[in-house]
């Protein structure tokens, strides 16, 4: 039952080189595809089911970058604490051949805190942020549109006890260029 658990725990690492995809190449210094860009959020999809409150996200998300484009901030929700949690990630340039994609961000961090809000459990939650951005025609001007995935995932102190990981997917339209 052990390894079942490690394999779980590896999860959120497989889904963001998922998302990023194994032929994602970090950017290079001026040379970064543009990330940076207010989204807004039309669809979202929730999977899985956890005792834990996850992460959210808003109608928007602002995504800012670096100045040399190799790095990107997004601030998510922490619905428990009633506080914005700033994920800062890489920036990966998308290969060619993959349909649209221009970039790619990905952002993991750890935080502890209560399980939900009126829990005094204290959860060590892993935190993983993946988007995809691609530009799109409509009409005759160009548009950055973006989708992604937002992971809560806790690993319990038990060993006996189950992974648990709640995942958001969302897609959105950014600006025209």
């Amino acid at each position: 039952m052990r390894n079942a658990h490690a394999l779980v725990a590896l999860l959120p690492f497989a889904l963001t080189l998922a998302a990023c995809g194994p032929s994602a190449i970090p950017c290079v210094a001026g040379e970064c595809p543009q990330v940076g860009d207010l989204y807004q959020i039309e669809s979202t999809q929730v999977s899985g089911s956890c005792s834990f409150t996850p992460m959210t996200l808003g109608s928007s998300l602002n995504v800012s970058q670096s100045g040399d484009g190799m790095r990107a901030a997004v601030a998510v929700f922490d619905p428990v604490q009633g506080v914005p949690l700033e994920l800062i990630g890489d920036v990966y340039t998308a290969p060619e051949n993959t349909r649209g994609v221009t970039g790619e961000v990905s952002a993991t961090t750890q935080v502890a805190r209560p399980a939900t809000q009126i829990s005094a459990e204290l959860v060590n939650m892993d935190v993983t942020f993946t988007m995809s951005v691609s530009v799109t025609t409509v009409g005759e001007k160009k548009q950055r549109s973006m989708s992604g995935a937002l992971i809560s995932t806790v690993t319990p102190s038990d060993p006996e006890e189950e992974v648990c990981q709640i995942t958001i997917s969302f897609s959105g339209p950014g600006s025209s260029i």
